[in-house]
């Protein structure tokens, strides 16, 4: 639902500030995988609106049964960089392959780093345009397996989701006195090599998202959005997001935004990219279906709806206003009346 909600803004945003000639300018964009949602949507969002979206050839990109092609990527992206006038990348794409990569790669650190260092580099070697970088926190499944995760999740995954969820509330001090023995029977029942290979994933992966942030510090990045994949309010991709938050709040906020999600992060960022590009800030006023409305948290959410609006309002380069007469859109969210978010399916 919420992924539908935010793409529905977004063309709403662009299509509200449409001109009439045939193409506004070439954005270069590496989706993080080949789903419609990332790719297909997106590009044809941004085409309805006047811009030249250019892609990397399908090969290279990170598809359902294969990983996507880091160097190769890298290399389509510096010698079309000065075509452009913006770039939008996910660095899970250029860092790892693609999103499921970032989740079971077996890439070293050095080369991780590498990699940011020629992603902070793009701007001053490339072209100087615009750049906008997306990422993720790795996300905390209650079930999942191979290939979208490492193969022991099939019999692990949801004792894994629970010990990071207690542990994250211990760490809150909100857990309860039957969740500590929980906590210390989960601690001695999963293997260690187990939960040294998925510790060492992880901070891995922060790694790389803390190393990106001097991309934000230095002004090589225009722009950069940090996405918590699937999470959940106690999770331990929540305990990660904490750590990250404080990172974070020490940077301009007009240079980066966190929060939930993920697959809607490229058509964001060209939002932001186009309308900055046209010198234009929309005003969006916010309304709620009857009932819980903007206090529902979403399933695989750890914020309200009304905190994830707010934030991608921003994020797409527009201002969330109150009085409905001043705004240039208003943005109709459809949240159940309990407040209880359901499976897509369902």
């Amino acid at each position: 639902m919420m992924k539908v909600l935010r793409s529905v803004l977004l063309c709403a945003l662009l299509l509200t500030t449409h001109t009439a000639f045939a193409a506004k300018g070439t954005l270069l964009y590496i989706p993080m995988d080949n789903r419609p949602v990332c790719l297909d949507y997106t590009v044809q969002t941004m085409q309805a609106a006047g811009w030249d979206v250019q892609l990397p050839p399908a090969e290279y990109i990170a598809g359902a049964q294969s990983a996507g092609q880091p160097e190769k990527l890298f290399n389509w992206l510096e010698a079309k960089a000065g075509e452009s006038v913006a770039i939008v990348a996910s660095s899970d794409a250029l860092l790892y392959g693609g999103l499921v990569a970032s989740r079971t790669h077996e890439i070293s650190p050095e080369l991780l780093q590498q990699r940011v260092e020629r992603l902070v580099e793009l701007k001053k070697q490339h072209g100087g345009q615009k750049v906008y970088v997306f990422t993720t926190i790795m996300r905390s499944p209650k079930a999942s397996s191979a290939p979208t995760e490492p193969a022991y999740y099939k019999e692990w995954g949801p004792k894994i989701f629970r010990l990071g969820e207690l542990e994250d509330k211990l760490e809150l001090k909100q857990i309860k006195r039957k969740e500590v023995k929980e906590l210390a029977e989960l601690r001695s029942s999963i293997p260690r090599e187990i939960l040294a290979d998925m510790f060492t994933r992880r901070s891995n992966n922060i790694r790389a998202t803390e190393l990106l942030l001097h991309g934000v510090e230095s002004g090589d990045f225009d722009y950069m959005l940090i996405g918590r994949d699937d999470t959940a309010a106690y999770s331990q991709a929540h305990r990660e997001a904490r750590e990250m938050d404080i990172l974070v709040n020490e940077l301009p906020k007009e240079k980066i935004r966190f929060f939930a999600g993920a697959d809607q992060l490229g058509l964001l960022l060209l939002s932001r990219a186009a309308n900055r590009l046209q010198y234009e800030l929309p005003l969006v006023n916010v309304t709620y279906a009857a009932g819980k409305g903007g206090k529902t948290v979403p399933t695989y959410e750890d914020d309200t709806v009304a905190v994830s609006a707010k934030q991608h309002i921003y994020a797409a380069g527009a201002f969330p206003v109150r009085a409905r007469k001043n705004a240039d859109l208003v943005l109709a969210v459809n949240t159940p009346e309990n407040g209880v978010t359901h499976e897509a399916s369902d």
